[in-house]
């Protein structure tokens, strides 16, 4: 556990002071370029766009388990972005963050004592005799590494930076991390850097995402932020 709070703390001290470009990279992808500021009228326009947002993610956060495990499946694979994008083209600007989302279905499962089905689901589709959480080990240990995919059963799955995102996730949940075991401070930049960093490792259509490993330490981060939010010990 030293080892790997050493080599995270190292990870995350890079990730955490990226400069602003990552964010704004991100931002503009799912909302398009940079707009003046607004007047009255628009900011009423933003309100009710944001309201309209957290609707949503509620309406998903009581979604059936099946549901949940499809769109978890789906945001693994690194297809929420481009979902997101497809929306806000055609009007539906009420569609959430690609990382909203993310963190709503990941707490849902939480909830649901089902952080690990992700993982059944892959050894599954594998063919593979690994528990769920062995192979998470084994993306864990991957994606610290940067090495590109795991094999699971007669699969070699890729270590693509949405799936180490989850990994990471789920990890910190399973180990019970919080933002002081990991040594970092629990403020709202921070939570802006890294929601920036999962829309980034979220999008399997971004050509110079984050590495594996920085993904998958962002995950670990967003969890022990959630641990922390929860008392988690």
């Amino acid at each position: 556990m030293s080892g790997l709070k050493s080599s995270s703390a190292g990870i995350l001290i890079a990730l955490l002071s990226l400069s602003p470009g990552l964010q704004a990279q991100q931002a503009q992808a799912q909302s398009g370029a940079t707009r003046p500021p607004e007047k009255a009228s628009q900011t009423s326009s933003a309100n009710d766009t944001s309201l309209q947002r957290r609707k949503m993610l509620e309406a998903i956060r009581t979604e059936d388990p099946p549901s949940i495990a499809e769109r978890r499946l789906l945001m693994a694979q690194g297809t929420e972005p481009e979902r997101v994008r497809s929306g806000r083209n055609e009007g539906a600007d009420f569609t959430p963050d690609a990382s909203d989302t993310w963190l709503v279905v990941l707490r849902r499962d939480v909830e649901d004592g089902r952080s690990l089905e992700l993982y059944e689901q892959l050894v599954k589709k594998g063919k593979g005799t690994e528990k769920p959480e062995e192979l998470l080990s084994a993306i864990a240990k991957a994606a610290m590494a940067d090495k590109p995919e795991v094999t699971i059963g007669r699969e070699v799955v890729e270590t693509a930076p949405a799936l180490t995102l989850d990994a990471g996730y789920t990890k910190a949940v399973l180990d019970k991390m919080t933002m002081a075991s990991l040594g970092v401070a629990d403020t709202e930049d921070n939570a802006r850097k890294l929601k920036g960093i999962a829309e980034a490792c979220l999008d399997g259509q971004n050509k110079k995402a984050p590495s594996p490993s920085t993904c998958y330490i962002a995950g670990l981060t967003l969890a022990a932020k959630d641990n922390s939010s929860r008392g988690a010990h």
